[in-house]
C-alpha cells in the first residue's frame, strides 16, 4: 500500500470513529484496500487523488498535472531525440502551451518545428507556431556544454483562476475516471472513493459547492475528500 493510501485510510478510520471494531487489509488494486467492521460488513475502498482541475482540450474535464506530466515527458523524448542534432555551442527552450488537440500529430509537427530551427541555428533567435490549437515557441540559447540540449516550459492555456470551476472539474474527472474502474469490480461489498485533496486552494466547503453542481452518475455509496491535515469532507 502506497504511503498516500495509507494515509487516506487512517483518516477514514479516524472519521469513522470506530477502529476497534473495524479492520482494513489491501484490495486487489482496484480496490486500493477494504475497510471490515467485526460483525462481517465490508466496504471497498478506492484512492485517487485530486489536483487542480484544467478542462482538456475537446473540453472535457481534465486535470492540469497530467497537462504537465505529458509535456515534459515529450520534452525528454524531444532531448533524446534531437539533443545530439544541436550543436555544442547552444541550446534550445521549448515552450508548450498545453494542451493539444491531437497528441500525435501535435508531436509530428513539433519534430519538424525543431529541425528546422535546428537548421537555422541562430543564437538568440525564436520560432513561434501554432500547433494543434497550442502556441509553441523555441528559442536558441547560446550555451556551451549544456548537459541537456532541450529544455522546457509548460504553461496552461486552460487554466483558471476560479477555485471553484477547477474544484469542479477536478471532481468530475477523477469521479468519472474511478467509476470506469471501479464499475466493472466484481464484488459484492459496496464501493467508496476517497480523494486526497492536494489542490490546496479549495477547502472543505469548496468541494460540497462544487459537488452540488455536478450530476455526474457513479458506482459509489459514499464519496470523501481527505485533506492533508487528516481531515475528512463527505460529499
Amino acid at each position: 500500500m502506497r504511503e498516500e493510501e495509507k494515509f487516506v485510510r487512517d483518516a477514514l478510520l479516524g472519521f469513522l470513529g470506530s477502529s476497534s471494531t473495524l479492520r482494513s487489509f489491501d484490495g486487489e488494486d482496484p480496490p486500493d484496500f477494504y475497510l471490515e467492521w467485526h460483525g462481517g460488513s465490508r466496504v471497498a475502498v478506492e484512492v485517487t487523488r485530486l489536483t487542480q482541475g484544467v478542462p482538456n482540450a475537446d473540453g472535457s474535464p481534465g486535470n492540469r498535472e497530467s497537462h504537465d506530466n505529458s509535456g515534459l515527458q515529450l520534452i525528454e523524448k524531444l532531448n533524446d531525440e534531437f539533443g545530439s542534432k544541436i550543436s555544442d555551442t547552444m541550446s534550445l527552450v521549448v515552450c508548450m502551451h498545453l494542451p493539444a488537440t491531437a497528441g500525435r500529430s501535435f508531436k509530428k509537427a513539433l519534430c519538424r518545428m525543431l529541425e528546422d530551427v535546428i537548421r537555422e541555428s541562430i543564437p538568440g533567435s525564436e520560432a513561434e507556431r501554432i500547433i494543434e490549437g497550442a502556441k509553441v515557441s523555441v528559442t536558441v540559447v547560446a550555451e556551451r556544454h549544456a548537459h541537456k540540449k532541450i529544455r522546457g516550459i509548460i504553461a496552461n492555456r486552460n487554466s483558471s483562476a476560479d477555485i471553484l470551476l477547477n474544484a469542479r472539474c477536478a471532481l468530475e474527472d477523477r469521479i468519472r475516471a474511478k467509476d470506469k474502474i471501479c464499475g466493472r469490480l466484481a464484488t459484492r461489498s459496496a464501493i467508496w472513493l476517497a480523494m486526497l485533496n492536494e489542490y490546496w486552494l479549495a477547502d472543505s466547503e469548496t468541494y460540497r459547492q462544487a459537488w452540488r453542481q455536478l450530476d455526474i452518475p457513479h458506482c459509489f455509496e459514499r464519496i470523501f475528500v481527505i485533506h492533508s491535515s487528516g481531515g475528512v469532507t463527505e460529499l
